[in-house]
């Protein structure tokens, strides 16, 4: 027992310790906070040419000031030069505009979009890594934080100022600052923090700041900081000239007396950053170490932007705290040092108080100032001075300040240790450590200071070894790219000519990233360097130099093969055994093992003069080869090839069993020395040869000898050893070669793998019985069984039957091929197996090589270097970190040679013509000899032509033509005399004119036709002004361009398009010409009209002709056919400038009506597709055209089609026009509408058969009687049910019964009972129904985070909450609907199925609902009434069944009547308020919560009271019913009644379900249902003409994200309804999403979203019009969506495999595409089938070209699509474009699968295009990408599964679900 003194001094000794790690953690903890930061890499692109760091310093020590005159920027951002304009700035001198585009992935479609600070900042990012000696793509999913400031997005202004037909969602993403270090963050994979800093001109020095906390506080091992700034807009420096920060004279004169400003900047620099402890113990080259670091802020100063002195000094006080130095140790401080009156001085006190005290040594602290020689660069001012710090550091030199001449009288540097920095001086390393400081001070007031340390000594390299053979390798993005690395090598070569070859390659392996295109040159001297890398340049051959390409998913790994006997030569191993130290090491290793085991020395055997001799004894030659095998395999592993596999061919397995470490050196040697002395007793006996037979041919070749004569080696499908008696041999070698069969005798003795060698049997049992083989440390697949091994399995049985057997190599080749193993590398001194191993690879039709390692007479080190860089070429990992780096050391090398192309936006020009495009240049630097940056072709200028305008093609998009022009009512001349129904509208043959001109200018003399023009929409001409008009022509081929002509207005500040036409152009052989028999079919037709009388009928039918469209002079009718004889009126003008003048050629149109008969008519007709135009020569005099009737494909009376055949008056064709459709213009102008109607018919269908099987059931909710009855008849037919009657249940209730119901197991279905009873509370409708939805929620939340491996389904019953026929319908039991349409769409796998069942209750409504259950069919929505069931089908319909005609036919807004809005001061309110006080509505009542808050409200108000109508803005909050019945008893105090109501308040508030909560539902149900049941119920009694609901298309489709809305929505619908069956009217108009205005329009690319999803948006004025014509005639719920079925359905799979969906479905199959382009089905059909993937890719590169926006030129058609940029919304493009082009449905994840355009086209020549001399019957089969859908997404790496996923899911992610 320890004495009371003994447990004291124990418990002391306890406590000690605990003290001690105390103290030792709080020490840790403290180094941690205070730890060092090395800079290990930096890049920069600063004025000045100062393109990386050392031109950078040497632009300081040079004293260069890069300052210059601002008027070369302002002219290529298009601003006219003015005097008042601010003159100077430091600019970049490289052009801004270019930009590498392709090296990151990135298309050039988005690169024109993206910020070129973003662009800048990338291409430095990754110089600053290659400075670090780190490549930048092994850095993907490390933890590297991004931190970069910046502070301007002038970009932004100009991608704003682009026509809005060239915006898109990357003009957006584009121009965000939060991305710009995200972008970063995502090309490169980087997974640590990564931040976005604006503290304005400390932006940089801040994300500095937090680089180094983050890898101090462990959040980032390593960290790229620093910023960026360009001056792309006049604005920001106007402003700061304004407030007379900016130097008028272009001087920064910092701490001078002249000091009056700084001169703006621009660059970007970049720090690499790590913990210096890291960079130590990796071996990094350190610029300069961050030791201390201090951040604060002004506070309260005299102004928000006037620097605090106090601050300062407390800032660099506790930098230097934080360092852990005193102010003596500092002897630099470049300063913030802005030249400013104000900020100068105060610096300056603040340094002095904390740095200034005179220092014992007499060492003065220079003051630099960096702003001096490069401007302030803003958002990268301080990573300037950082680099510049870290240079003065390395290089021991101070430049000098620019400007200075005498100090500023406010700066009192007397009697202080501070020096401005006047001449460029030395600042050597001493004995102590010298320090600086960087000072960053930001016009917010956020301060930041860092302490820099000079970098610790670096270890002495020992000296490099004596030049010998290197291996050099070059990379690059693309073929040019490595080509401009070479030159840039060659270049830096020549430039450092004492750079050492074995330095240089260890740099380039060690630093540089590997990218797809290779070379790999092996060389021994300078000239052989420079040689090769010059004919690399021009790609030219060289020896030793080899050049290649890694092709798709190339291998990465490679398989080692060794080789049987045969690869012996005289003199092999002796080169390497003097030159590779591997190599020896490994070859005495062996060559030990083999003395002690068989007496003789291998290197003996190798290099003795009767070597030859030697080498033909059987127990001499098989060790020797092991042994060279061995010792090449450690070579190989030393060059930083390792093995994935090992495969010997017989004996060949010994040496794959040793690398692999199933055998030890001792045992292997055993093996091949004692097996090998036991063939020597039947060495002669036998022989073996070679056949270029199957293994099953060969066995019919020696069946007569099998008894002497057997198979030995499988080596391929055509290659076969045969082995046995030599006599047998011979006699089978004579036999086969007389038949002409390819023989070869084997150079071998002894009889292998055959009966010879069964006498040894038990002899090589005993002999090899003490071997131990043990796992296998690498795979090993055996060519004795074939299969893969173990290890264990190698005992001394195993080595008799490798023996014995045949060896099974062309099996195991193919299997590893088959798994995608396809580097194979013969290890041995000569490749015998390479020509069969090749010949399966290419059978096998898989990328790859097989590879040898040395040749006979070529054995050296250079020949092992040519082989190391084909495997690098072909695509194997080589680890060069394993490489011997003795003697070695990193050099400096030039960075990535960018490869950049112009990227930049058109900004639209404000002037005479909308279209005209803003001055730009052909790369900023270099003017344009165009002002405008386009090109303009040809002679003819506006004026030549009269209608078509001016030619211009755009630098940025080579295959885009323009042409632009203007429209009144006064030109052209004849256009007023063109009206329909009073418009003033430009003729269809004026497209037809614009067209046939641009088809001259763009394929010129060539012979062309229009194929196709859609007349989309009437182009109307303003009465007063004019409307600005463009015809676009895109080029798809050289010989194929697609053309539309656009509008443009300016509606409210905002420009508005509108595309009137679109058709397509094709250049074609000179047609022949075909001719009109005029007397013939005059004779033909006796019957003619009076001209007079046929433009009476004309005008009767609202078709306004003025003189000038007169030109009809003689019409002859027959049946279905008519011929007009037509002259030009002289009221047109001339003909001149024209091709056919459009008046004359619509003349020719009108000859159309005389097929038909239009007499009597009084609907006008007007042209809406003209297909088939060929133009021969121009009209001239008199014409004649003949008409012909044609078969619509449409046989509706709306439609009509008619062939015209122009002609001279000599019969010769001028014009013909295969098909021309006409439509009535009520039809045309209602046919898009009614495509969008959407509307629900409830169809009869009998219910399914019972599933067998038992299952788990839980009944969720109240349900009254039928929750029991349900539950005692499932329970009854021997199902387990759980009950339990919750009329609302939570989420918690949800989770617990879950986990308990079942024993924790997953019901098969979840039965939701508590919509049977939906009654809401009329004084709380919201309450009720929030309740009732977040009962649902809770079970699809419960469910969704349970975790089930198997989900269950969810069945939802209501009852009486749809309106099946006329009936009524519960709005609370359908906001359940809408809410499990958006589950079945959120969570397609829980099968979310609604049933409503009758408010009058069936005795047998139990049965009906369990025989619902157990059929478990895939129907979503099923009703019962009165014991009939009935399923819902969505439809296209112009009246669908959910619209019941209006009980009061007809609409008049009344001047005597109010109407009442509620939401009115929205965007869909104000549309519908100016609607009706247009319709002159007396008083419009706009209903708002907040009442007017924005201009645009007031201005509409202005506008609304201008129309004539009395306006009331209320401020009420139509969800409160007290605020609705004041307002209501206002109006009907005021005298005018209420006549109408729409309800279209309403807000959003998106979230995936499993975000979703009862504050979110809350807030959203609360306008729609509250507001629409206060005004239904307080207007009940009113007579109104009409009360609208405005819903949205979420209640009727359900809508991802938006559940909440989709049950309020469908509340709405029932409500509608629910009024109707009570005799009120009521309309519930379910919208799609609106452009401009409404809910969906505030939320930023939204509609682009939507629309790119298969839901257009609708424009206001569309909206107004429906709105106009439904109220004439309809009542209930329609929904009005412009929805393209299979664009949504690529985002909604689930949704079109439910009937719902169905007819919906067929409907868009219907619209298909079609049969696409005949013609060239046609030529791939009769192609030979070999060729048509080359037809096909010519086709393909046309496509991806239009939709990346890279010329096809340079086009590469092995890179992957997704390393060009391509993205989901560009895939999805694409895709529809190549179902249009070939009439075929490709899915959208074949663009993953087959990722490069020769895959694809390879894919679908097999798929498409068969090889079958037949057509294919069915044009519109599907392109199978894959089989499985599951197997399809396992094949997507995780950059193709998040390019398809929904954004919806994106949301998820975002929240954290």
């Amino acid at each position: 027992m320890k004495t009371r003194e003994e447990q004291l001094f124990g418990k002391l000794r306890e406590a000690t310790a605990a003290l001690r790690t105390a103290l030792d953690e709080r020490d840790a903890l403290r180094k941690e906070r205070t730890e060092p930061i090395a800079i290990v890499g930096m890049g920069c692109r600063f004025p000045g040419g100062a393109s990386d760091p050392s031109a950078y310093f040497q632009l300081l020590c040079d004293g260069k000031d890069a300052v210059v005159e601002l008027a070369t920027r302002w002219e290529q951002l298009g601003v006219k030069a003015d005097e008042k304009l601010p003159r100077w700035a430091a600019l970049l001198t490289e052009p801004i505009d270019m930009f590498d585009s392709a090296f990151f992935g990135i298309a050039p479609r988005e690169a024109h979009s993206l910020d070129p600070q973003q662009r800048l900042f990338l291409e430095v990012a990754w110089e600053a890594l290659e400075d670090a000696g780190i490549k930048p793509h092994s850095l993907n999913k490390s933890r590297t934080g991004v931190f970069v400031g910046a502070c301007t997005d002038d970009y932004s202004s100009l991608v704003e100022r682009q026509a809005e037909t060239e915006k898109d969602a990357y003009s957006t993403i584009g121009n965000m600052r939060s991305v710009l270090g995200g972008r970063l963050s995502y090309s490169l994979g980087l997974q640590g923090p990564c931040i976005t800093v604006d503290t304005a001109c400390s932006s940089s020095l801040v994300a500095i700041y937090l680089a180094c906390r983050s890898l101090r506080n462990r959040e980032s091992n390593l960290a790229l900081a620093g910023g960026v700034s360009l001056h792309l807009s006049l604005d920001s420096t106007v402003g700061l000239s304004r407030i007379q920060a900016l130097s008028p004279d272009g001087r920064c004169r910092t701490f001078d007396a002249m000091a009056n400003g700084y001169v703006r900047g621009e660059g970007c620099g970049v720090l690499v950053l790590k913990r210096l402890c890291d960079a130590e113990r990796d071996g990094d080259r350190v610029w300069a170490v961050i030791r201390g670091l201090a951040i604060n802020q002004d506070g309260r100063s005299t102004g928000l932007t006037a620097p605090n002195v106090i601050a300062q000094q407390e800032l660099i006080a506790d930098a230097l705290a934080d360092a852990g130095v005193t102010a003596e140790s500092i002897g630099y401080v470049e300063t913030h040092g802005t030249a400013t009156a104000l900020g100068d001085p105060i610096e300056v006190e603040a340094l002095r108080a904390v740095l200034g005290e005179p220092r014992a040594s007499g060492a003065a602290c220079v003051l630099g100032a960096v702003k001096t020689n490069i401007g302030h660069l803003e958002g990268a001012a301080g990573v300037a001075g950082v680099i510049k710090t870290a240079l003065v550091l390395a290089k021991q030199r101070i430049p000098k300040n620019l400007n200075f001449r005498t100090l500023n009288a406010h700066i009192d540097l007397a009697g202080s240790c501070l020096r401005v920095a006047t001449e460029l001086a030395e600042w050597p390393r001493g004995s102590t450590p010298r320090y600086a400081g960087v000072s960053g001070f930001g016009l917010s007031g956020t301060n930041v200071h860092l302490v820099l340390a000079e970098a610790p000594d670096r270890p002495v390299v020992s000296a490099s070894t004596p030049q010998k053979a290197q291996l050099v390798i070059v990379s690059g993005r693309s073929e040019a790219a490595l080509r401009a690395q070479a030159a840039s090598l060659r270049k830096h070569v020549l430039a450092h000519p004492e750079t050492n070859l074995a330095d240089l390659s260890y740099s380039l392996s060690r630093t540089r990233s590997e990218l797809e295109h290779r070379a790999a040159l092996v060389c021994g001297s300078h000239k052989e360097l420079l040689d090769g890398l010059a004919a690399l340049e021009v790609g030219a051959s060289f020896p030793q130099l080899q050049v290649g390409r890694v092709v798709g998913n190339a291998a990465t790994d490679v398989v080692f093969v060794f080789p049987g006997q045969g690869s012996q030569w005289i003199g092999m191993g002796q080169t390497l055994l003097r030159e590779e130290p591997l190599f020896e090491t490994a070859l005495r290793a062996c060559d030990r093992a083999i003395q002690a085991e068989a007496g003789f020395s291998v290197i003996e055997a190798l290099t003795a003069e009767d070597a030859a001799a030697k080498l033909e004894q059987i127990e001499i030659v098989q060790p020797t080869l092991f042994a060279l095998s061995v010792a090449l395999a450690a070579v190989w592993r030393g060059y930083g090839i390792e093995p994935s596999f090992v495969v010997g061919h017989s004996m060949g397995e010994v040496a794959a069993a040793y690398v692999a470490s199933a055998l030890s050196l001792a045992d292997a040697v055993a093996v091949i020395c004692r097996r090998s002395r036991l063939l020597r007793r039947i060495s002669g006996q036998g022989e073996m040869a070679m056949i270029e037979l199957s293994a099953a041919e060969a066995e019919r070749a020696i069946a007569p000898l099998s008894q002497r004569v057997s198979i030995a080696v499988c080596n391929s499908p055509r290659s076969t050893v045969i082995a046995g008696d030599r006599a047998a041999i011979a006699e089978i070698v004579d036999r086969l070669s007389a038949q002409g069969i390819f023989v070869r005798r084997v150079k071998v003795d002894v009889a292998s793998h055959s009966p010879q060698v069964d006498p040894l049997r038990s002899d090589i049992l005993t002999a090899l019985r003490d071997v131990t083989p043990q796992a296998l440390a690498i795979p090993m697949y055996s060519t004795v069984s074939g299969e893969r091994l173990g290890g264990k399995e190698l005992d001394a049985a195993y080595w008799e039957r490798n023996l014995r057997q045949p060896v099974r190599f062309s099996e195991v080749i193919e299997r590893l091929l088959t798994e995608g193993h396809v580097l194979l590398l013969e290890v041995s001194p000569h490749p015998l197996l390479i020509p069969a191993m090749e010949e399966m690879r290419l059978g096998s039709k898989r990328e790859g090589r097989a590879i040898g390692s040395l040749r006979r007479g070529q054995g050296d080190r250079t020949e092992l270097l040519c082989r190391l860089g084909e495997l690098w070429i072909a695509g194997a990992h080589v680890n060069w970190n394993k490489v011997e780096a003795i003697g070695r050391q990193r050099i400096d090398l030039p960075t990535y040679a960018w490869q950049r192309q112009r990227c930049w936006v058109t900004a639209a020009k404000e002037g005479d013509s909308p279209f005209a495009q803003s001055g730009r240049v052909d790369q900023i630097g270099k003017r344009s000899t165009s002002s405008a940056g386009i090109s303009r072709q040809g002679t003819e200028s506006a004026s030549a032509h009269p209608i078509l305008g001016e030619l211009m093609r755009l630098n940025t998009q080579p295959n885009i033509r323009l042409w632009n022009t203007a429209l009144s009512s006064a030109h052209p001349a004849w256009i007023s005399d063109h009206r329909v129904n009073g418009a003033l509208v430009f003729p269809g043959t004026g497209h037809l004119e614009m067209l046939c001109t641009a088809g001259i200018a763009l394929f010129g003399s060539a012979s062309f036709s229009l194929t196709y023009l859609a007349l989309l929409d009437a182009l109307i001409v303003p009465e007063q002004g004019s409307i600005a008009v463009q015809v676009e022509a895109n080029f798809e081929s050289e010989t194929v361009a697609e053309v539309q002509i656009i509008s443009r207005q300016i509606v409210q500040g905002k420009h508005l398009f509108h595309v009137h036409s679109r058709a397509r152009l094709e250049a074609e052989r000179k047609p022949e010409q075909p001719g009109l028999h005029i007397t013939t079919l005059v004779e033909r037709m006796p019957q003619t009209q009076s001209i007079d009388s046929f433009y009476a009928n004309m005008l009767a039918m609202g078709l306004q002709l003025g003189p000038a469209f007169r030109g009809l002079c003689a019409l002859w009718k027959g049946e279905g056919e008519a011929l007009g004889r037509l002259l030009l009126p002289t009221e047109a003008g001339t003909d001149s400038g024209y091709q056919f003048h459009p008046a004359l050629l619509d003349a020719c149109l009108q000859v159309m009506a005389g097929c038909f008969g239009t007499e009597g008519e009084t609907t006008p007709w007007i042209p809406v597709k003209i297909e088939g135009v060929r133009w021969f020569r121009r009209p001239s005099g008199e014409l004649y055209c003949h008409a012909k009737t044609l078969l619509s494909e449409d046989p509706s009376a709306d439609r009509r089609c008619a062939s015209l055949c122009i002609s001279d008056s000599d019969g010769a064709a001028v014009v013909c026009i295969e098909k021309l459709t006409v439509q009535r213009i009520e039809s045309a102008r209602r046919a898009a509408h009614d495509s969008w109607y959407l509307g629900v018919d409830w169809e009869e269908k009998p219910v399914g058969k019972a599933q067998s099987g038992a299952r788990k059931w839980l009944l969720l909710g109240d349900g009254g009687s039928l929750a029991h009855r349900l539950h005692d008849a499932l329970v009854s037919a021997g199902h387990e049910v759980c009950l339990r009657k919750e009329s609302r249940p939570d989420l918690e209730m949800v989770h617990k019964l879950l986990r308990s119901a079942f024993s924790g197991q997953a019901p098969d279905a979840i039965v939701c009972l508590f919509g049977m009873d939906a009654a809401i509370d009329g004084n709380d409708p919201v309450q009720g129904v929030s309740a009732l939805c977040l009962s649902l929620l809770a079970a699809v939340q419960a469910v969704a985070g349970a975790g089930f491996r198997e989900v269950p389904r969810i069945w939802v019953l209501t009852r009486g909450g749809q309106a099946v026929g006329a009936e009524t319908a519960e709005p609370g039991a359908a906001s359940l609907w809408g809410l499990g349409r958006t589950v079945a769409l959120e969570h397609p796998d829980l099968r979310c199925a609604r049933v409503d069942l009758d408010v009058l209750k069936g005795t047998d409504e139990a049965a009906e609902v369990l025989a619902e259950l157990l059929a478990d069919e895939e129907e979503e929505e099923i009703a019962y009434r009165h014991g009939h069931r009935y399923v819902s089908r969505l439809d296209r319909q112009n009246t669908p069944s959910s619209l019941r005609s209006r009980k009061r036919p007809g609409l008049t807004i009344r001047k005597d009547r109010s109407y009442l809005l509620s939401g009115g001061l929205g965007g869909l309110g104000q549309s519908v308020a100016r609607w009706l006080a247009k319709q002159g509505a007396g008083r419009i009542v706009l209903l708002s919560r907040h009442g007017v808050q924005t201009t645009a409200q007031a201005e509409c108000v202005s506008a609304l009271r201008e129309d004539g109508a009395d306006v009331w803005v209320v401020s009420a909050d139509v969800a409160e019913r007290t605020q609705v019945a004041q307002t209501l008893a206002r109006i009907a105090s005021e005298g005018l009644p209420l006549a109408g109501v729409v309800h279209a308040a309403g807000v959003l508030d998106d979230g995936l379900l499993m975000q979703q909560t009862a504050a979110r539902f809350d807030q959203v149900l609360r306008p729609k249902v509250a507001g629409a049941w206060n005004l239904s119920e307080l207007t009940r009694d009113l007579p109104l003409d009409f009360f609208v609901l405005y819903s949205s298309a979420a209640g009727l489709l359900g809508s991802p994200g938006q559940g909440n809305y989709a049950a309020a929505n469908a509340y709405l619908d029932a409500l509608a309804h629910k009024r109707c069956s009570e005799g009120l009217t009521a309309l519930g108009i379910n919208w799609g999403p609106f452009a401009e205005v409404g809910l969906a329009a505030a939320q930023s690319n939204r509609a682009e979203r939507l629309a790119l999803r298969g839901m257009r948006s609708l424009r206001p004025a569309e909206g107004v019009t429906i709105l106009a014509e439904l109220l004439g005639r309809s009542e209930g719920q329609i929904g009005v969506v412009p929805l393209d079925v299979r664009q949504w359905g690529a985002f909604h799979q689930s949704a079109l495999s439910s009937p719902r969906f169905a007819r919906l479905k067929q409907q868009s199959d219907a619209d298909a595409p079609s049969a696409g382009d005949g013609e060239l089905r046609l030529r791939i059909m009769q192609t030979p089938f070999a060729q048509r993937p080359l037809l096909l890719a010519d086709c393909l590169r046309g496509h991806v070209s239009h939709v990346l926006r890279i010329p096809e030129a340079e086009l590469d058609l092995d890179a992957p699509l997704t390393s060009l940029g391509l993205d989901s919304l560009m895939g999805l493009e694409l895709r529809n474009r190549l179902e249009s082009a070939l009439g075929a449905r490709v899915k959208a994840t074949i663009l993953w699968t087959y990722p490069t355009v020769r895959s694809l086209s390879e894919h679908l020549a097999k798929t498409l295009f068969p090889d079958d001399d037949a057509m294919p019957k069915e044009p519109h089969s599907e392109v199978p990408a894959v089989q499985n859908p599951s197997d399809e997404v396992a094949q997507l790496d995780d950059q193709q599964l998040l390019a398809l996923i929904d954004d919806e899911l994106a949301l998820a992610r975002k929240h954290g679900a």
